[in-house]
C-alpha cells in the first residue's frame, strides 16, 4: 500500500482478511502500524504482487508511480490505483501495453472525467468511476461535518473541521 492513511488502512483490514501480508510505504515508518514498512518504494513494488494506491494527492505524489516503480512490480503484477495524478498514466498505458506489469485497477484517471479510449479497450484493466464521495455514508458525513463547522462558527468557536485554504488536497 502507498499511503497508509485513513483509505490505506481500510485497504490493509481488508487484505488481511483474505490472509494477505500487508506491506506499504510512506515517507516515514508509522509507529502505530504493524504491518511491514518500505522506505524504498521500488523495494516495495518489488516484494509485493498488488501495488495498492492510496496517497494524498498533491506535488509531492504527483507521477508517484512511474516507469520504474512499474516494472520493479513486475510480469504477475497488479496496479490499483485510487490516488488521483499519483500515476504516470502514459507510464502505465506503456506498461499494460508491453506486459510489463499484469493489470490494473483504476477508479481515477489523470483528466477526469475523460478515461484513455486506449485504457477503455484493454483486458488487463478494470475501470471504476470514482465513487468514494458518491455513497450515502459519505453524503451524510460530509452533511455532518459541515453543520459542525457551522454550528461552530455561528457560536464564536474554533471549527472541528477547518478546510485548508491552500496545500495539497486531504
Amino acid at each position: 500500500i502507498v499511503g497508509l492513511g485513513r483509505i490505506g488502512r481500510v485497504v490493509a483490514k481488508r487484505a488481511g482478511g483474505f490472509a494477505m501480508e500487508v506491506h506499504y510505504h510512506e515517507p516515514s515508518e508509522l509507529t502505530d502500524a504493524p504491518y511491514r514498512y518500505h522506505a524504498d518504494l521500488i523495494d516495495l513494488a518489488r516484494t509485493v504482487d498488488f501495488l495498492v494506491v492510496t496517497c494524498t494527492s498533491g506535488p509531492e505524489t504527483d507521477g508517484l508511480i512511474d516507469g520504474p516503480v512499474l516494472e520493479a512490480l513486475g510480469g504477475g503484477g497488479v496496479l490499483v490505483n485510487m490516488a488521483r495524478r499519483a500515476v504516470d498514466e502514459p507510464a502505465l498505458i506503456e506498461a499494460l501495453e508491453k506486459g510489463v506489469i499484469a493489470g490494473a485497477g483504476l477508479d481515477t484517471f489523470a483528466h477526469e472525467p475523460r478515461v484513455p479510449d486506449v485504457l477503455c479497450a484493454m483486458e488487463n484493466v478494470v475501470l471504476q468511476a470514482h465513487m468514494g464521495t458518491k455513497t450515502w455514508e459519505t453524503k451524510r458525513a460530509f452533511a455532518a461535518r459541515t453543520a459542525a463547522n457551522l454550528g461552530a462558527h455561528f457560536a464564536g468557536a474554533p471549527l472541528p473541521d477547518p478546510v485548508p485554504r491552500e496545500g495539497p488536497e486531504r
